[in-house]
């Protein structure tokens, strides 16, 4: 059989991860999901949870049969063997005790190496248009939800009627996912050419992380907000700096009198949620053993703080592992967005370098990773960057032709 080249197996790639990044578009049409958090949707069917792990092992079987492997650098090797210590043991140990949520979530770090291992070279200008094209995407079914529920009343998922919990979470149906992947469109977006489209853009995905509700996703918003603002008042001199501060405070001050009602509203049907999100009680560690401190407990806690359930149930040893296999991707790519000066790579540096912070921080709160397709395009990004493909480099050491 005849080896396909590089740049073809680049474009089979990045197309069936488009697809596998879309696949859970069924979900709002056929109102198909979690039946427990909506009072209009029915349980997803086992086959449709199935197939998506099924189409993605034939791909990676069809890349094995056609495509020829690419080199490696020594230090991804070195990085993935962490990730796939990680993985393994996440699915050896969910296995035992049937936990079938963390087996799922440690697949798709191997799906995605597999992936990113029979891939050529993804140029910058590729992956700013395949944003652009997971963006237009998402703003269309964004906007379609919100114009059916305004105009027929049409609920998506996550949504109760009568109340203030109405939350859009475009093609994926699930508000907290969608937002994560905002911030991927924040970043890119930020950086496009300065006018309208720059504008535009940025504020369409805010106005849709404001849409998902995601309190967590809004924080860290706000944490965005309050540097880029600061860096602004940093730059002024003079009574110019002390006059934006103080218009600063008094549109706060009149934006919380002017929104308190509401927040209160808010907050007293998100009550119950942030109860669940703060569960964890520091006598879950401290009653512990230091076996059980180090490398997990025995059975398995569900949590919605990642980093609580990681260290729980996986101990100190592996959180430890983990936190740095997602901070060094972190430093390497903000490392190249300080570096860059074309504001095509500025654009996806910043949107990747925004997403991972944001998976990283909103760990505290939710378990991201656990999250399809979120975990899926993270992988994807990082393998991409560390492994060189993406803007790839030469003048550095190969292993595994």
């Amino acid at each position: 059989m005849k080896l396909i080249d590089r740049a073809t197996s680049s474009r089979y790639v990045l197309w069936v991860s488009l697809l596998l990044i879309i696949y859970l578009s069924y979900r709002y049409p056929f109102q198909i999901n979690f039946s427990g958090t909506s009072e209009t949707y029915s349980d997803t069917p086992l086959p449709l949870q199935l197939f998506k792990y099924g189409f993605a092992f034939l791909f990676c079987l069809f890349l094995l049969l056609i495509c020829r492997p690419s080199r490696l650098p020594a230090d991804y090797v070195v990085y993935l063997c962490v990730v796939y210590f990680l993985a393994i043991c996440a699915i050896v140990k969910a296995t035992v005790l049937g936990e079938g949520s963390m087996v799922e979530s440690a697949i798709w770090p191997l799906v995605a190496s597999v992936f990113v291992f029979y891939s050529g070279p993804v140029s910058i200008t590729q992956m700013s248009s395949y944003i652009g094209i997971v963006y237009a995407y998402a703003l269309a079914w964004d906007l379609l939800q919100i114009a059916l529920f305004f105009l027929t009343g049409r609920l998506p998922a996550l949504a109760w009627s009568g109340t203030f919990s109405v939350r859009f979470g475009s093609f994926l149906d699930d508000p907290n996912g969608f937002s994560a992947l905002c911030f991927l469109f924040l970043g890119w977006a930020y950086h496009q050419p300065a006018g309208w489209r720059k504008t535009v853009h940025t504020s369409l995905v805010v106005l849709m992380i404001l849409a998902s509700q995601s309190l967590t996703s809004i924080g860290f918003l706000g944490l965005i907000g309050l540097v880029w603002g600061a860096r602004l008042l940093l730059a002024l001199r003079g009574w110019l700096f002390f006059a934006a501060v103080f218009t600063v405070v008094v549109l706060a001050g009149l934006l919380y009198v002017g929104t308190h009602d509401l927040l209160m509203a808010i907050y007293e049907i998100k009550e119950g949620s942030i109860s669940d999100h703060v569960a964890f009680k520091v006598s879950d560690i401290y009653d512990r053993g230091l076996l059980e401190n180090l490398f997990g407990s025995a059975g398995f806690i569900f949590y919605e703080a990642w980093w609580v359930q990681g260290m729980v149930n996986f101990g100190i040893v592996w959180v430890t592992f983990f936190f740095l296999s997602c901070a060094y991707p972190l430093y390497v790519v903000a490392s190249r967005w300080s570096a860059a000066r074309q504001p095509t790579n500025k654009a996806v540096y910043l949107g990747m370098m925004l997403f991972m912070a944001f998976l990283m921080l909103g760990g505290v709160n939710l378990p991201f990773y656990t999250i399809f397709p979120v975990n899926f395009v993270y992988y994807m990004l990082v393998f991409l960057l560390l492994s060189r493909r993406l803007g790839a480099e030469s003048s550095v050491r190969m292993v595994f032709a």
